[in-house]
């Protein structure tokens, strides 16, 4: 009970995260455990139910879902990335068509992306694609031409 309450009480609660740690979901229903890490790096999404490592896959997109029976029951984790530039993440439990929960996550302050730091990060990633770009050109030149 005391862990059910505990859970109830984490839903909707923004919690921040780092590069290293990446994010990590924890629910309970039905006495079944599920925790679900998702690398904030690599895009490697882990779901463990009862401490057991159940599915690992990667994703590199904005949504995912994953599908599982439990306990004779069709579970839904569905992990959404809600805002790129904050990192901000929202994992959704759904049990047999039915809303349980929903966790966010952001990303550390220090991490984040804002006005102030994405124009120069844009500009000198344009800037190195452009240089790479020709390099890259110039080389397919001299080799095959």
């Amino acid at each position: 009970m005391k862990n059910e309450k505990q859970q109830t009480n984490m839903d909707g609660l923004m919690h921040q995260v780092g590069y290293r740690e990446g994010y990590h979901f924890y629910f309970t229903f039905d006495e079944q455990h599920i925790h679900v890490h998702c690398s904030a790096l690599s895009g490697k999404e882990s779901i463990y139910v009862n401490e057991e490592l159940v599915i690992t896959q990667r994703s590199l997109g904005l949504k995912s879902c994953q599908t599982l029976t439990i306990a004779n029951k069709t579970v839904e984790i569905e992990i959404t990335m809600a805002k790129i530039l904050t990192g901000e993440v929202h994992c959704t439990l759904i049990v047999d068509n039915t809303h349980v929960a929903t966790q966010k996550q952001v990303l550390k302050k220090r991490y984040q992306l804002n006005d102030k730091t994405l124009l120069p990060w844009m500009l000198l990633f344009g800037l190195l694609g452009a240089v790479l770009g020709y390099l890259s050109v110039d080389i397919f030149n001299q080799l095959f031409l």
